[in-house]
């Protein structure tokens, strides 16, 4: 798999990359549920990816992984 950047994410939920930026950025002006989706969407790509699940596993402990934790 190829990196996921924000314009991967801003792609798959049909979003700008300016929005998905916002929504990781607890300050940003960005709707809840909007924030909440980007998220999620990030978080499965993390979960993914064996590398980044280690580097940020406590991001993943709460996902249904295939990694053990």
């Amino acid at each position: 798999m190829k990196g996921v950047t924000i314009y991967t994410i801003a792609k798959e939920l049909n979003m700008t990359p300016s929005m998905v930026s916002r929504a990781f950025n607890p300050e940003g002006k960005i709707n809840e549920e909007k924030r909440k989706l980007v998220l999620e969407t990030a978080k499965k790509y993390l979960c993914a990816n064996k590398a980044a699940f280690d580097k940020y596993r406590e991001l993943c402990a709460d996902m249904d992984c295939d990694y053990e934790i």
